[in-house]
């Protein structure tokens, strides 16, 4: 499901590209950079996670994980909460941008139904951001484990990091 996410942010950055050149450019240019660390942080924590040597495939293989791998429970909660545009998050200030760039530039109606549409995602991106920190563990999360290779679990990290820390230098990136 998270793979379908992709279509929803490439509409988004078809704003910017609509809005043409000056503010469009840079608004698809800054969301490329955001889209980038929110999603390679999300797919990390699933890539840094298995369970019986096979990839975890289920919302319910994230429930509780705060308790046994507290570090990818922050992670994936604060990719998601980006990706959905949860301010002050990097993703908000990047649809920020797409949006501003929109209404310069005459489309208000496509801005109206980015909008919407992130609103409407928000329930699968809540799921995202609230199993792994609210929910009780499951059995099928207790089997949940890390991978042999630590350096998912250290770019699931640094993403998180990035879209809580790059907000603050938002201005200067754009």
């Amino acid at each position: 499901q998270l793979a379908y996410s992709s279509i929803a942010h490439s509409g988004y950055m078809l704003i910017g590209i609509i809005a043409g050149p000056g503010l469009g450019l840079n608004a698809v240019l800054f969301y490329l950079l955001v889209y980038g660390f929110m999603n390679t942080g999300a797919f990390a924590v699933l890539a840094g996670l298995e369970r019986q040597g096979h990839e975890i495939e289920s919302l319910d293989d994230l429930a509780g994980l705060r308790q046994r791998h507290p570090a990818m429970a922050w992670a994936m909660a604060l990719c998601a909460g980006s990706l959905l545009g949860f301010p002050p998050l990097l993703g908000f200030i990047g649809k920020l941008y797409l949006f501003i760039a929109g209404v310069e530039a005459g489309q208000i109606a496509l801005v109206v139904i980015a909008a919407l549409n992130s609103a409407i995602s928000a329930w699968y991106y809540l799921q995202l951001v609230g199993y792994p920190i609210l929910a009780a563990p499951s059995p099928r999360s207790e089997t949940i484990e890390r991978t042999p290779a630590a350096w998912p679990r250290v770019a699931a990290v640094l993403a998180a990091l990035a879209v809580v820390l790059l907000p603050i230098f938002s201005q200067s990136l754009l």
